[in-house]
C-alpha cells in the first residue's frame, strides 16, 4: 500500500486477469501442463491474489514469473490456430487474419523495414528474433549506418541537431548580420579535422545498444531516443528515419478533415500558404 504506482496496479490487474483466464476453463490448464512439460518447467498451477491472505498477490507474481515461458508459448500457439472445437465463426475471423497477415508482410522489403523499426524500438530491440535472425537484423543495420554516415558526414553535430530550436530563437538567428569573414578564415582548415567514424566504433555502438537494459513498455519510443542520443549518436539518425513512419494512415487522414473545416464557403479565397499554416496550427497549437 505504501508503493502508490500506475505500472504495479496495471501489472497485478493484468496477472489477475491471466490467472482468471486459466482457472474457468480446463482446456487452458491441460495446454499450460503441455507447455511445462515440454519446456521443463515445474508443473505448478497458477495462484490468484486474496485480499484476506497475506502475501497471496506477490506469490501470484512470482507463479507468473516462473510460469511466463509456458503462457506465452501456449498463447502464441493458440491464438489464431483453427481447432475442431472453434465454432464457423471463430473459423472464419481466424482464417481472415492469418491470410490478410500473410498477404500484408510476405514481401521482403516490408519484412525487412519491420524488422528495422523493431530493433530500433527501446522497448523490443532483438527480444522477439531468433539467434540467427538477430544476427541477420544487426548486419542489415550495420550497412545502414555506415551508409548514412557516409553520406550525413560526421556526428560531431548529431547532439545539436537533435535539440528543439524555439521560434523566438529562429527569428533571432535570421535578424542577425552574417559576420564578415576574413581571409584567414579561408585559408585555415577544419577545427579539429574530420571525424572519422569506423566500422568498429559503429558495432560497438550497436552492440552496448543491444545489450543495454530494455525501456520500460510504457514509454514513448522517440522520447526515449531523444534523452539517449548522446549515448548512441549514430543509431539515434536510424532510429529517427524509421521509427517517424507513420503506422496508419489514421493522422493523415485526420488533417484532410482539419482542412475542410479551414476551407469553407465562406473562406474559399485562402491561399495555399496561409491554409498549410492554419491547418498546422490547429493540430499543433495548444488550447
Amino acid at each position: 500500500r505504501s508503493v502508490k504506482d500506475q505500472r504495479i496496479d496495471r501489472a497485478v490487474g493484468v496477472g489477475k486477469k491471466i490467472v482468471g483466464a486459466f482457472g474457468h476453463s480446463w482446456k487452458r490448464q491441460r495446454a499450460l501442463q503441455a507447455a511445462q512439460k515440454e519446456l521443463g518447467l515445474p508443473e505448478h498451477k497458477l495462484i490468484t491474489e486474496c485480499c484476506t491472505r497475506w502475501g497471496s498477490k506477490q506469490r501470484m507474481i512470482q507463479r507468473l514469473l516462473e510460469q511466463e515461458k509456458a503462457i506465452t508459448q501456449m498463447f502464441n500457439n493458440d491464438l489464431l490456430k483453427v481447432k475442431e472445437s472453434d465454432t464457423p465463426l471463430t473459423k472464419d475471423i481466424k482464417t481472415a487474419i492469418l491470410d490478410y497477415m500473410n498477404r500484408s508482410y510476405k514481401d521482403s522489403v516490408t519484412e525487412r523495414l519491420i524488422n528495422m523499426a523493431s530493433l530500433l524500438d527501446p522497448r523490443f530491440r532483438t527480444e522477439y528474433f531468433s539467434e540467427s535472425e538477430s544476427e541477420a537484423i544487426k548486419v542489415q543495420v550495420m550497412s545502414e549506418l555506415e551508409h548514412l554516415v557516409s553520406h550525413q558526414g560526421s556526428t560531431a553535430t548529431g547532439v545539436s541537431e537533435t535539440l528543439p530550436t524555439s521560434a523566438g530563437d529562429q527569428t533571432s538567428q535570421g535578424a542577425a548580420k552574417k559576420p564578415k569573414k576574413s581571409l584567414g578564415s579561408f585559408l585555415k582548415g577544419p577545427v579539429g579535422g574530420k571525424t572519422d567514424v569506423t566500422a568498429e566504433r559503429l558495432l560497438s555502438e550497436l552492440s552496448s545498444y543491444v545489450n543495454s537494459p530494455p525501456a520500460d513498455g510504457e514509454c514513448d519510443p522517440l522520447l526515449w531516443w531523444k534523452v539517449h542520443t548522446v549515448n548512441f549518436p549514430n543509431i539515434s539518425r536510424l532510429a529517427r528515419k524509421n521509427l517517424c513512419i507513420p503506422a496508419t494512415s489514421s493522422a493523415s487522414e485526420r488533417l484532410f478533415s482539419t482542412g475542410g473545416n479551414v476551407v469553407t464557403c465562406l473562406r474559399s479565397f485562402l491561399k495555399p500558404t496561409s491554409v498549410n499554416m492554419l491547418v498546422f496550427l490547429t493540430k499543433n497549437l495548444k488550447t
